[in-house]
């Protein structure tokens, strides 16, 4: 790269034009969201993205010399898994949260002294 390619761009330099919009304000807000993602990244363990979109639009007629940029900034944070819940599925295709095959146990009648047997 030659010396004045170079040194057009350190002149626009993207951390510069980006500490630039909205005085400051974008970066702000990507440190913000990018904390935001990094918390429920920990927290899941799975990954999740922070995008940045940039708008470029003309603001003079001819030329194109002079222009606006419009931000924009989102977070696709990873999702929870929820927990399970288990059913069982009956022979008439129902759901119940006994196992049907399951023998069950009477625990009513036990016994007054289970240690002497009584």
């Amino acid at each position: 790269m030659s010396a004045e390619k170079k040194k057009d761009a350190v002149r626009g330099d993207i951390a510069a034009v980006l500490g630039d919009i909205r005085h400051g304000d974008l970066m702000y807000d990507m440190t913000e969201e990018l904390g935001k993602l990094i918390a429920a990244v920990r927290e899941t363990q799975k990954g999740g993205t922070l995008t940045l979109k940039l708008k470029v639009q003309p603001l003079n007629k001819g030329d194109g010399t002079v222009v606006g940029i419009i931000d924009e900034l989102s977070i696709t944070p990873p999702k929870k898994e929820k927990n399970k819940t288990i059913f069982y599925t009956t022979d008439n295709n129902m759901l119940q949260r006994e196992d049907p095959r399951q023998m069950k146990f009477n625990f009513d009648n036990k016994p007054a002294n289970a240690a002497s047997g009584e």
